[in-house]
């Protein structure tokens, strides 16, 4: 893979007196507050970055360079979910009126020993360069310079030798803007300006995907009792004695008429299904088997009975969003697997749209690519 130095824009932190509300508002507001002073070129100087966010939890490492378009469109890089021509246009608007990147696209690849490393040893023996405080959720994101040629050149080489492709994980709309950009300005003056694009490169060992659960705000025109009817036919149905999440794959766990359920797949369903995908995933069933067969929900994307909740909100606030609706349905699922994210991305196979949350999450302005 290729890992491109670029020539980063900062955010000038002496003007920032509150990162938690001065970071939410970049992605709409870079530019006037890049004419105000808060963000400062890097001098012409081209580096990458070693960056690290440390949580209460864990910590995280990885690097910010750009990812060549060419291994995009090569399937270097490795594509999980479908764009949308909609989402697209949104982007390529924003994208032109900022005439910058305010947040990286987020990439995974399995371990390379050498890469840790050289990485680990670096961060051992250099000062970051940049510290920032996030007082809402106690994060401190670390930005460390890789500005020295013959550095750059070895962990260039690194990930050269190491690691053959990468899979795309968080920003796939981002990244296709890039890409139809680059095809749509060849020729013209500011054309190589899209020959990369933003990326931070997380490996395997700091990436986490936590589960996307799902409330559908409505049974109509089924009844509870009639909707419990139809899904014993095709799962196992245990009442629970208090609120649980999953324990494994094809078991789930559902609220209804505040009773929390535990769920699980029948052979028989896994069965019939298994064919039809490289990977079988449980929100896959989910939409096809519940979603749709008993519900008759046709988009899962459009339909405005179903909601999705963020994995870091577990159960409560999947509940508190369930319980804003006396006739909904909650669904909390078990997280897909990075090993089965990088089996579907081989296959060329997509996922179904809010299939994952991925940790770490990055922040808009942090670090900005200009065009």
């Amino acid at each position: 893979m290729q890992v491109l130095a670029f020539e980063g824009v900062f955010p000038n932190m002496d003007f920032i007196t509150s990162p938690d509300t001065f970071f939410e508002t970049v992605r709409e507001d870079y530019p006037s507050y890049y004419e105000s002073g808060f963000f400062k070129p890097s001098g012409g100087r081209e580096a990458i970055l070693l960056y690290r966010i440390i949580t209460p939890l864990r910590l995280f490492t990885g690097v910010v360079a750009c990812a060549a378009v060419a291994d995009y469109l090569t399937n270097k890089i490795k594509r999980h979910e479908h764009t949308l021509a909609d989402k697209e246009q949104v982007q390529t608007q924003l994208l032109l009126h900022r005439r910058a990147a305010v947040k990286p696209v987020l990439l995974t690849y399995p371990n390379a020993e050498a890469v840790d490393q050289w990485i680990q040893d670096f961060t051992v023996a250099h000062a970051p360069f940049s510290e920032i405080w996030f007082e809402q959720e106690q994060q401190r994101h670390l930005f460390w310079r890789v500005d020295n040629e013959f550095e750059i050149t070895q962990l260039q080489n690194l990930f050269q030798q190491f690691v053959p492709v990468a899979y795309l994980a968080d920003g796939h709309h981002r990244a296709a803007t890039i890409a139809l950009l680059h095809e749509r300005m060849h020729g013209r003056p500011d054309a190589h300006n899209y020959n990369s694009f933003l990326s931070a490169w997380f490996p395997g060992s700091d990436l986490d995907i936590l589960e996307y659960n799902r409330v559908i705000n409505s049974l109509d025109p089924l009844r509870p009792a009639k909707f419990m009817a139809h899904l014993s036919h095709f799962c196992d149905i245990q009442p629970l004695t208090e609120a649980q999440k999953p324990g494994a794959k094809h078991e789930m766990t559902m609220w209804l008429d505040d009773q929390w359920y535990y769920l699980c797949w029948k052979a028989e369903v896994l069965a019939a299904h298994t064919h039809r995908k490289e990977v079988l995933l449980d929100v896959s069933l989910l939409n096809d088997v519940i979603l749709h067969q008993i519900l008759g929900i046709e988009d899962v994307r459009n339909d405005q009975r179903v909601e999705y909740v963020e994995g870091p909100r577990g159960l409560d606030g999947l509940l508190r969003r369930a319980q804003r609706n006396p006739h909904a349905v909650a669904f909390a699922l078990y997280p897909v697997l990075l090993s089965e994210l990088m089996a579907i991305a081989d296959a060329g196979q997509s996922m179904p749209p809010k299939s994952t949350w991925f940790e770490p999450r990055m922040k808009n302005g942090l670090v900005v690519q200009e065009f």
